[in-house]
């Protein structure tokens, strides 16, 4: 049984095939579903990473991920896991991992609609905020 919480945000996504989404984000992504209604699925990752589904009311996505890049922390597993793992299962948009100079090693995978969602773990977790940024 999932542990029901206020969700402080989630995100909300028009796709176009409801089941082909909720089973990419699944495989992909190790989303599990925490609830199917009339017209949505809820999924999560980990606590506060929570996606509602909706299908796409034009039936018809005119570049729906174009611009958008979701950010969640890649909590449990590596980057390099979520990376491996969508590969895969065939996520063929997979970009990294990648060291940036913020302190951070990053992965980026699009999802069937052209959502792009990254993930994102701390390289050094000794170092404050003042030193990741250079005010030493």
């Amino acid at each position: 049984m999932e542990n029901y919480y206020p969700m402080p945000m989630f995100i909300n996504l028009e796709v176009t095939n409801i089941d082909v989404s909720v089973e990419w984000y699944q495989r992909a992504l190790g989303f599990r579903e925490v609830f199917r209604g009339p017209g949505m699925v809820h999924l999560r990752r980990d606590r506060h990473q929570d996606l509602l589904l909706y299908p796409s009311q034009a039936g018809d996505l005119n570049a729906p991920g174009k611009g958008i890049v979701i950010q969640f922390q890649a909590g449990e597993v590596s980057v390099e896991e979520i990376a491996r793992k969508a590969r895969q299962q065939g996520s063929n948009d997979v970009e990294g991992p990648l060291e940036r100079p913020w302190n951070v090693r990053e992965v980026t995978v699009q999802d069937p609609d052209g959502y792009r969602l990254r993930f994102s773990e701390p390289i050094d977790t000794r170092l404050s905020f003042d030193q990741v940024m250079g005010n030493k």
